[in-house]
């Protein structure tokens, strides 16, 4: 089975998608939805997809995304092109 990005579903390069775990989830984001994951400043979209799939998520909570998945204070300023296949609102 071939693994994708759980939050754009990116796999055309399944080498280089990263595993990164907390203590209740494990996640698999591709090089362009890590950095953002990390520094807590998701594209509202990529939120979206994220939540459903871990809605508990300690790194998807309220302190860092506002209920329509806005970034609140991402640690560093994020710009990225979100795929044309990432599900919208």
């Amino acid at each position: 089975m071939t693994k994708s990005c759980d939050a754009c579903r990116y796999n055309e390069f399944p080498e280089i998608l990263y595993t990164l775990s907390d203590d209740k989830y494990t996640y698999v984001l591709c090089p362009n939805c890590l950095t953002p994951f990390v520094a807590h400043g998701l594209h509202s979209n990529l939120w979206k997809v994220l939540i459903k799939k871990f809605p508990d998520s300690f790194n998807l909570h309220d302190d860092f995304y506002d209920d329509e998945g806005n970034a609140l204070q991402p640690a560093w300023d994020i710009h990225y092109h979100i795929p044309p296949w990432v599900p919208k609102g």
